[in-house]
């Protein structure tokens, strides 16, 4: 029950009396007419529904439950009912699936599709799966690799949502999940971010957001074999969606292990031919260990697939690295040109600086970087591992950057060749 904004909690006989009460909308209950008693009451011996009452009127307030002497009970006279009509058990675990394969496609459509299906869902009743399914689509329309949103309203609505849960369901792991998620690539708060995780999989050991956002955090602070585990556990758990399973050649490819990345980026963009985030992730793998033509490939069927900045700007880098300034810098305007047309919400300095950086442009790419920490990239979380950024490590305004972001030490990685 919740009462003035607070919860109030009703022992399952309380509910049932009281509920019984509402059900009449104002008219008078008999005490003989309550379940599970159904029984006149005697002279010598207090009615059971009375004690209840007591109990009731304790939590929720004298005034809303109203007693006739000697009688019965009804709603307080300044209360109205109101009966919403909702589908059935049957039909709300069909509509929580469906916006549970939404998200897991893992596109900006089925974002936008799941964020629908779940605000009507959250009409009809207040169901966990819908909270947490909401709160990571729009995470993701506001993540750098969509760019659908802005970060800032975003991680707004995400919060708002997950506000929500967390009043209705304390104890909701995926809630402290995604709630650690935004404390993490939005405010870079890595302790609190940490905490909020690992006591969401103390709630729900097999909870697989804890899982996966748990794996990326660890390995971009550098310990790699505790967030590999985390990430192989999250595959185990979500299967099926590409998004959890290719975090792990993601994470390999930052851990230090390309070969083992293309191997499992292999393995993952097979499984889901159709997902971009598969092939561009490969993309990355193949770049990491010189195979410049596969990693071109995997770019271009990424982007046949969705448009994703993450492959225009790395297919840019990798020009950048090939020589060729002018199709590196037509890449990065290509991504503007997106924004301006109204086909992503934002063009990252992320970019802009991966781009300069793969040009040797250190100055612009360290200028680009300290905009992109202004916009509150979440990629910026990765600094210390992804490959990419290796020649800058050693900048002193880099090392500032990381430590702005919450990274304390730069970390020697082993990614192959560039």
């Amino acid at each position: 029950m919740r009462k003035d904004g607070q919860i109030t909690s009703l022992s399952g006989t309380e509910f049932e009396v009281f509920y019984q009460v509402v059900e009449r909308r104002g008219e008078l209950v008999l005490r003989r007419e309550f379940k599970p008693w159904e029984k006149e009451g005697s002279p010598d011996q207090r009615n059971p529904v009375d004690a209840v009452m007591v109990q009731i009127r304790k939590k929720l307030g004298d005034s809303v439950v109203e007693g006739e002497r000697g009688k019965g009970y009804r709603l307080g006279r300044g209360l109205t009912v109101e009966i919403i009509a909702s589908p059935s058990a049957s039909e709300l675990e069909r509509l929580v699936a469906i916006a549970l394969n939404q998200i897991n496609d893992h596109t900006s459509a089925s974002f936008r599709a799941a964020i629908e299906n779940c605000e009507e869902l959250l009409k009809v009743g207040k169901i966990p799966d819908a909270y947490a399914v909401l709160g990571l689509a729009h995470i993701n329309q506001g993540h750098v690799g969509f760019a659908r949103e802005q970060p800032s309203v975003a991680i707004n609505k995400a919060r708002q949502v997950i506000d929500e849960a967390l009043r209705w369901f304390p104890n909701l792991g995926s809630a402290l999940a995604l709630k650690g998620l935004a404390t993490l690539i939005y405010d870079y708060d890595w302790r609190t971010a940490e905490a909020d995780f690992r006591k969401a999989l103390e709630l729900s050991p097999e909870n697989e957001l804890g899982h996966c956002f748990l794996s990326h955090l660890l390995v971009a602070k550098g310990a790699f074999d505790e967030g590999l585990r985390h990430a192989r556990i999250a595959a185990r758990i979500d299967y099926q969606s590409p998004r959890t399973v290719a975090t792990e050649p993601w994470l390999m490819l930052f851990a230090g292990h390309p070969a083992d990345a293309v191997t499992k980026g292999e393995e993952v963009a097979k499984r889901f031919a159709e997902s971009a985030p598969a092939h561009v992730i490969l993309g990355h793998a193949y770049r990491a260990v010189g195979a410049t033509t596969k990693a071109i490939e995997e770019y271009r069927r990424t982007l046949d697939i969705e448009f994703l900045p993450d492959a225009l700007a790395s297919l840019g880098f990798i020009h950048a690295r090939m020589g060729r300034r002018p199709e590196a810098l037509d890449s990065l305007a290509a991504i503007y040109q997106a924004k301006d047309s109204g086909r992503i919400a934002y063009a990252s300095s992320y970019f802009t600086a991966l781009v300069y950086n793969g040009l040797g442009e250190k100055k612009k790419a360290l200028d680009a970087l300290d905009s992109a920490f202004e916009e509150k990239c979440d990629w910026l979380i990765y600094l210390g591992v992804e490959p990419r950024w290796e020649e800058l490590r050693g900048e002193q305004r880099f090392v500032r950057l990381m430590r702005r972001v919450g990274i304390k030490r730069s970390l020697k990685i082993t990614s192959g060749r560039n």
